[in-house]
């Protein structure tokens, strides 16, 4: 007799199952990315690069399985925005100035996203349409002088949604 504790969840025709010792492995490093990288969500790969995996496909079926656990949550209109209930987003930072208005509604924008979005960082798009900016150049724009200006960064440069906010701190409570 098996005596360790499973966990289903339906993906598609197929139940995923993973054990209670490994669904809180990948949420332990879930929470421990957010907490690093100012609330913003691990792809399915940095999960598999952190917890030594070689398949993603076996990372994705244990976050659908902590997804159907209720450990955690799809947020947002993006798949990737995995939110951690009990975690929260805010900015502790002094006010921003030296850069223009543009840039001051985007900041404004990225640091209300990251706060109704779990620290989930907003796409250049989401910013143009969150500021009512005529088009995603403009967002683009006002981002690099965001960046340039030290009140964004961008750890990894292949990725445009991984926005983080100096002076921005995520939280989570249990």
């Amino acid at each position: 007799m098996d005596a360790r504790q499973w966990m289903f969840q339906r993906v598609g025709v197929h139940y995923q199952r993973c054990t209670r010792e490994v669904a809180a492995e990948m949420f332990e490093a879930i929470v421990n990315y957010k907490r690093r990288h100012d609330g913003n969500a691990p792809s399915v790969r940095q999960l598999c690069a952190a917890l030594g995996y070689s398949s993603p496909s076996g990372a994705h079926a244990i976050v659908e399985v902590l997804i159907g656990e209720g450990w955690l949550v799809r947020g947002g209109k993006r798949a990737r925005y995995l939110c951690v209930p009990g975690g929260s987003w805010r900015y502790i930072g002094p006010e921003p100035d030296g850069v223009s208005y543009e840039a001051l509604d985007a900041f404004d924008a990225i640091c209300d996203f990251k706060q109704d979005n779990d620290g989930n960082s907003p796409t250049a798009v989401e910013v143009a349409e969150l500021c009512e900016f005529s088009s995603a150049s403009i967002a683009h724009a006002a981002i690099t002088e965001l960046l340039d200006a030290g009140l964004l960064s961008r750890p990894e440069s292949h990725t445009a949604r991984r926005l983080e906010v100096k002076g921005g701190q995520w939280l989570w409570s249990p």
